[in-house]
């Protein structure tokens, strides 16, 4: 795990200079503090920070060949890299260290791009080949490790965070408007757009080619989700069981590669228990373990603590239990200068006590459960999708009466869906479903902003083999990568610690959802139910038959206190909400008036504006 960075000349000029690159990397101390290393040329330099997990003491970056020709960086771990070694090693390459991060360049000699393809794991690198005056920038098919890039003045500057983007003084710090406004619908900034003008995430599941000589930048997709069902699908459950058995033990094996401990979040949940039960049965060690608890008057539905205690028992894990309470909060601008971005939710603030714990217990790898609700289509939204596509087959008066529903019936998601009839667009249901509400964002804006006006479509990339599976290839390009894997990336590395995600594995996903969908929903089941059966042999029945709780953060209690911290108040102060000119002071003032009144659907907003209102300050941004 590292934080990479570098500059390549788009066209003549000064030759990449030592400082620049040294800038880049001082604001990543905490992505990689055991170690830290630069390569240079007149037309390209490579730079890394390194958290030493793999080869503790052979694994220095940058990595080059022996004649110079090729340098890499890469933040991540390549979990096929044993075999990947065997194989070059028998075509001849002669290997130097134990570490992951050779078996990049010779597999690059050996295969060209196509390389990327052969990678299993979590992965961001750089890649510089002078031979061919080539950048080549990669990203991992579920953009779990994150790269960013910007072109300026006529280089193009690539890093791991935007933070070392910004570290050249003459980086423009720019908001780009129309991703505030999708911040404001979706809750977080889809890619590959920040909220930073200039600023792009490199895509998941592509590449990022830079030709130095042309100035030409070329984005190239690599891989795709299935998209029909396998000839070899599993006919019965139990042979679906026994396979999935097998696919998540070798996923959990790839993941637990390591010359340091691994330990795991262990929320209670199917998930997250499931993962730390196959992790003791692979290598029979007491796994170090991290739950939170939350202490919020009103509020038990928040707290898992008695699962969490309950499968650590059960699993003979060592536990480490914290508490959450309002005052954590306060945490809040320090994370959002992590996070590098606003939310909409506060989850991450719980996560960002959670890996707080882990490194002051001094893991350093953490595997962790995100990924099994969006490839066994464990969130409400599938349910609800399922459901309202059935009720818009019903003769008209019927649905109109089944849109009259109480609220305990329909949620406010599933009746914007329906309002848009079972003609509409796959992409306007998504967002339906996605929205953080029903407000008219326009409202909150400052009117002299221009912005599109409305959220852009996420690309389905390509058409899945079922309503289910196009809905979960959306959430796979979208909210996965750009809410839940960024926000645990970042929240994670702000305290040196590795997060790993099995149920990320790509073998896992391909094979999966090449079966049919019955395998990941059905009528009469519960949500995961084949997961649910696959784990049930290794864990208590109280974890199993739970219905999905899910990491929430009270944000909403949070914004109902008669008084909130003092700078809170000044953030959404209408002084402070005057200078940056992003909201407008009296929507705020009522926004806050209905939330005290507690209306519902409205701490999203206050959140999104809060945390913009600290990132606008803490990065100093203009519009």
């Amino acid at each position: 795990m590292c934080g990479i960075a570098g500059i390549v000349r788009l066209r003549p000029g000064p030759a990449v200079g030592q400082e620049q690159l040294e800038r880049m990397l001082a604001t990543m101390l905490h992505r990689g503090p055991d170690d830290s290393g630069i390569f240079l040329t007149d037309e390209c330099g490579l730079g890394a920070r390194r958290l030493s997990i793999v080869d503790l003491t052979g694994g220095h970056q940058p990595m080059v060949t022996d004649g110079g020709h090729l340098a890499v960086v890469q933040n991540g771990e390549i979990y096929n890299y044993p075999a990947l070694r065997r194989d070059l090693t028998a075509a001849g390459c002669d290997f130097h260290t134990t570490c992951d991060t050779e078996v990049l360049l010779h597999a690059y000699r050996a295969w060209g791009l196509d390389m990327v393809g052969r990678l299993r794991g979590m992965i961001a690198f750089a890649l510089w080949d002078a031979k061919q005056a080539q950048l080549l920038l990669a990203r991992d098919r579920f953009g779990i490790k994150p790269l960013y890039y910007v072109e300026h003045q006529g280089v193009l500057r690539f890093a791991s965070t935007i933070q070392a983007l910004l570290a050249d003084p003459t980086a423009p710090r720019r908001l780009n408007t129309d991703a505030l406004h999708e911040l404001l619908i979706w809750g977080f900034v889809p890619g590959p757009q920040t909220l930073f003008h200039g600023i792009f995430k490199v895509p998941p599941a592509h590449l990022v080619i830079v030709q130095a000589r042309t100035g030409q930048v070329q984005q190239r997709r690599y891989w795709d989700l299935p998209t029909a069902v396998q000839s070899q699908a599993p006919r019965t459950t139990a042979e679906a069981s026994a396979r999935l058995f097998e696919l998540l033990r070798d996923a959990v094996a790839s993941h637990l590669q390591s010359d340091v401990p691994v330990g795991a979040l262990l929320s209670g949940g199917l998930d997250s228990s499931g993962l730390v039960a196959l992790m003791r049965r692979l290598h029979g060690q007491t796994v170090h373990t991290f739950s939170i608890g939350f202490e919020v008057p009103g509020a038990p539905q928040y707290n898992e603590r008695p699962f969490a205690e309950l499968a650590a028992r059960h699993l003979g894990s060592e536990h480490h239990a914290i508490t959450f309470t309002l005052a954590d909060f306060d945490l809040l601008p320090a994370a959002v200068s992590h996070l590098e971005q606003p939310l909409a939710s506060a989850t991450f603030l719980p996560l960002y006590r959670l890996y707080a714990a882990c490194h002051a217990v001094g893991i350093e790898v953490i595997l962790t459960g995100e990924g099994a609700d969006e490839l066994f289509a464990g969130y409400g939204w599938y349910r609800g999708e399922r459901l309202a596509h059935s009720l818009e087959r019903l003769p008209a008066p019927l649905r109109r009466r089944a849109g009259r529903l109480p609220g305990a019936w329909l949620s406010p998601a599933a009746r914007r869906v329906l309002a848009l009839g079972a003609t509409a667009d796959l992409h306007a249901r998504y967002q339906a479903w996605q929205q953080i509400g029903n407000l008219n964002v326009a409202d909150l804006l400052n009117p002299d902003m221009h912005t599109a006006g409305e959220a852009t479509a996420p690309l389905l990339h390509p058409p899945a083999s079922s309503r289910l599976g196009q809905m979960q290839a959306l959430e796979a390009q979208t909210r996965l990568p750009d809410f839940i894997n960024a926000e645990v990336d970042s929240m994670s590395m702000a305290h040196s610690v590795e997060a790993r995600v099995p149920y990320l594995d790509h073998h896992l996903w391909e094979a999966v959802m090449g079966w049919p969908e019955m395998w990941r929903q059905a009528w009469g089941q519960p949500e995961k139910w084949l997961l649910r059966k696959t784990l049930a042999p290794l864990l208590p029945a109280a974890i199993v038959q739970r219905r999905k709780q899910g990491l929430a953060s009270p944000h909403s209690l949070w914004w109902q206190q008669p008084r909130l911290p003092a700078w809170a108040t000044d953030a959404i102060s209408s002084r402070s909400l005057r200078q940056h000119g992003l909201f407008q002071a009296a929507a705020v003032a009522d926004l806050l008036r209905r939330q005290r009144a507690g209306q519902p659907g409205i701490a999203s907003y206050l959140t999104a504006v809060l945390s913009t209102q600290v990132w606008t300050s803490t990065f100093r941004v203009s519009w």
